[in-house]
């Protein structure tokens, strides 16, 4: 017996709807792995991290700036965030906004957080994806490092780079003319 299908949004345009599912469910091995590349990248992006406080900027021609936000610093961890902020009525919005962990002894990058979508917070399997179903936790970090590790990428080829060594302001009273 043939089934005749009722027409529907996604029966009714040409391209089948966009799919957000992983076609072969990841495992805890593919996620270090994972790990491992975003910290490689990072080490391209910013070399000094585990020297760094406070917060840096990187500039670019052709993407908005990359903000950096040290949130703590220990002796084999760097917790940070890293942003774009665009302004959205009057405000100064991050898009997309990473809370990340590095781990320099174990070389692994992990995004601890990120906000996304005009404000949507989305940590752990606290959100709501867009499917409505609840993803492990598994799948969560699986789907949110590869955003990452694209978004890394992303910066990198269009010319960002944090200094090897975070620059100090000089104080104006240590510069006298004559003394440099």
């Amino acid at each position: 017996m043939r089934q005749i299908m009722k027409p529907n949004i996604y029966t009714s345009i040409r391209k089948p709807p966009p799919t957000f599912e992983i076609a072969e469910r990841p495992c805890l091995d593919q996620l270090v792995d994972l790990y491992e590349g975003n910290f490689r990248l990072l080490r391209q992006l910013v070399p000094g991290l585990h020297g760094f406080t406070g917060s840096s900027v990187s500039l670019s021609a052709d993407t908005p700036d990359l903000h950096l936000q040290i949130i703590e610093q220990s002796p084999y961890t760097s917790q940070f965030s890293l942003t774009w902020y665009f302004d959205w009525n009057n405000r100064r919005c991050p898009e997309p906004d990473f809370r990340l962990r590095a781990s320099h002894d174990a070389s692994l990058l992990e995004v601890i957080s990120f906000q996304a979508g005009g404000g949507v917070v989305v940590q752990g399997n606290t959100h709501r994806p867009m499917a409505c179903h609840v993803l492990s936790t598994l799948d969560w970090k699986w789907q949110v490092n590869i955003f990452l590790k694209k978004w890394l990428g992303y910066c990198l080829e269009n010319g960002h780079r944090f200094p090897a060594e975070q620059p100090h302001s000089i104080s104006a009273d240590l510069i006298t003319p004559g003394n440099s």
